[in-house]
């Protein structure tokens, strides 16, 4: 039994999209951690996150990043009733971060 060449390239092409796919989902936070940060209000993160920047630019990042690790925690209590985990505390407090340092450095980049 012969397979056609357009039927060789027909698989590759759809093997091609399936890995792209996969790749492209690979860097996305698990959709508890995405709910959560939505049920937490990102915006009320970013703004504490900038808050504390400016309150604790003596700090160091250790120290500004336990703060808004134990902020977020206390913020989960409040809000959802339940006492997260450390390290997921970590990685929405990274996630966010890096979402408030973008505009940050992308508007001092514009100023000089």
């Amino acid at each position: 039994m012969q397979v056609s060449m357009s039927d060789w390239i027909a698989l590759a092409v759809g093997l091609i999209g399936l890995i792209s796919a996969w790749l492209a989902r690979s860097n996305r936070l698990p959709a508890n951690v995405r709910r959560w940060i939505k049920d937490l209000d990102q915006e009320v993160i970013l703004q504490e996150i900038g808050t504390c920047a400016v309150t604790m630019a003596q700090a160091t990042a250790e120290e500004r990043r336990d703060y808004m690790v134990n902020w977020i925690t206390d913020l989960a209590k409040i809000k959802l009733g339940l006492t997260l985990p450390k390290s997921i505390a970590n990685l929405i407090v990274e996630y966010c971060y890096q979402l408030w340092k973008r505009p940050v450095v992308n508007k001092l980049w514009l100023a000089t």
